[in-house]
């Protein structure tokens, strides 16, 4: 699933029906995230295998769509785990 590339071809009107906020808000909080995430980094530790997009795609639908971990895990291709961390990080 390359979300870069369908974020990128998403219209603007879209992004309250699907994420439940709009553009300018989804992309307030990608940037807010991407600094934290490079400020963890600094301390070291392996890198994600799910990007930051992919964290914040997850947990708006977790929250929005009220999906189960399991149901977005399976999407992911990914254990359940993987996606409780992330839901938890953006939190």
């Amino acid at each position: 699933m390359n979300n870069e590339k369908r974020i990128g071809e998403l219209l603007e009107e879209k992004y309250q029906v699907i994420f439940g906020i709009q553009k300018s808000t989804f992309d307030a909080i990608l940037a807010i995230l991407s600094c934290a995430y490079e400020e963890m980094r600094k301390k070291g530790g392996r890198k994600r295998k799910l990007t930051i997009l992919d964290m914040l795609i997850i947990t708006l639908g977790y929250y929005h769509d009220y999906r189960t971990v399991e149901n977005i895990a399976f999407d992911y291709g990914v254990h359940k785990q993987r996606i409780s961390e992330p839901v938890g990080w953006v939190e």
